[in-house]
């Protein structure tokens, strides 16, 4: 049910920029990328572990809007962290796999450079609102609903033919807080996990018609 909500809200606050701006000159893009992405330490009752690092992968739909100095970009994505094994340090067991996906609706700003209209790189940056669930229930109760994050970046758009292809990378740091620092599973053992979200460098493609 969470995750059902999380999404509605997601796609309702992407769906919003359809209202908010002129659409005279936009351009929808399907964008699909890896992402590499770091995640602090969790102690769990006497066990600690390390997410340490974990690559996935992310898809979704940019909506570009080219104004007159600058473009603003919405877009909205399911992004998987990644598988991320949880080994306990103390007692040398291990805790089971935990899957962290994300939600994410980003607003990049973009500038372009240069002037032929057919190849034009940019750099980007802007706020990326991030809405994560953990597959263990008990892990995503721990997680707060909503983060956000800043996004950076560059890439390139070759326009030819009607159709535009524009590879990126960028880098987003975490700004709030991605979980509950001090969790209560109500009776038992304290989850304590850093409060500081996963920084991530990604990278993808878009098709834009």
């Amino acid at each position: 049910m969470r995750k059902m909500r999380t999404a509605a809200f997601a796609a309702q606050l992407f769906l919003l920029t359809f209202f908010v701006f002129d659409t005279a000159k936009a351009q929808l893009s399907f964008v699909v990328g890896a992402n590499y992405g770091e995640l602090s330490d969790i102690s769990f009752g006497d066990e600690t572990a390390s997410f340490e690092s974990a690559t996935g992968y992310h898809l979704g739909l940019t909506y570009e809007l080219r104004l007159i100095l600058i473009t603003i970009r919405p877009g909205i994505f399911y992004r998987q962290f990644g598988d991320i094994k949880l080994s306990g340090d103390d007692a040398g067991s291990e805790l089971d796999d935990l899957n962290l996906t994300f939600i994410d609706v980003p607003i990049d700003v973009m500038l372009r450079l240069g002037i032929i209209p057919i190849v034009k790189p940019f750099l980007l940056v802007g706020p990326v609102f991030n809405f994560p669930s953990a597959s263990e229930s008990s892990f995503d109760d721990a997680f707060n609903s909503f983060a956000t994050s800043l996004a950076v970046g560059a890439g390139i758009t070759v326009r030819l033919l009607g159709i535009s292809v524009t590879p990126e990378l960028r880098y987003e740091f975490g700004i709030s807080s991605l979980v509950d620092e001090h969790y209560d599973f109500g009776g038992g053992p304290e989850l304590i996990l850093d409060s500081d979200p996963p920084n991530s460098f990604i990278a993808r493609l878009g098709i834009g018609f």
